[in-house]
């Protein structure tokens, strides 16, 4: 699969929305820059493969390990399901399995540069996303079957 750039850079996205959009409108920023990306991705494709885990979210904690993803209307194979954090941190130590240094900065929960910060001591893993908004999902792996954007 060859993933091509979006059609327009972020600076081109930001002018043509009023930008920056992702403080104003984090969601439709989401759906437009991911949501729609992944869509045109995946056509012609039967499944998709995600490194999700239940213990991540509420959202997350529903998920299949193997199940139909009806938003992307593929099989979504999330293997890593049913581990925890520690699990994953244990076989990246085990096998010296590089990681992005971030991670080692406070950066437990890593997404597109704006939208993440470091989390501050005991808070938690996925804190550091769209900080200051009541939103912990970019929408690929809601449950929800079709995404609104803008909602």
């Amino acid at each position: 699969m060859v993933l091509k750039q979006p059609a327009q850079t972020v600076e081109q996205y930001e002018a043509a929305n009023g930008g920056p959009l992702y403080q104003t409108r984090p969601d439709q920023c989401c759906f437009d820059r991911k949501i729609k990306i992944l869509h045109e991705a995946v056509r012609g494709m039967k499944a998709w493969m995600s490194g999700i885990r239940r213990d991540q979210s509420p959202d997350r904690a529903r998920s299949p390990i193997v199940g139909w993803d009806k938003k992307f209307e593929l099989v979504k194979i999330s293997p890593l399901a049913n581990w925890t954090k520690k699990d994953v941190w244990k076989l990246i130590t085990d096998e010296d399995i590089p990681y992005n240094p971030l991670h080692d900065q406070g950066y437990t929960s890593i997404g597109c540069f704006p939208c993440t910060r470091a989390v501050l001591f005991g808070e938690d893993e996925r804190a550091g996303r769209w900080s200051g908004f009541a939103k912990t999902e970019c929408g690929l792996h809601t449950l929800d079957e079709k995404p609104v954007a803008g909602s």
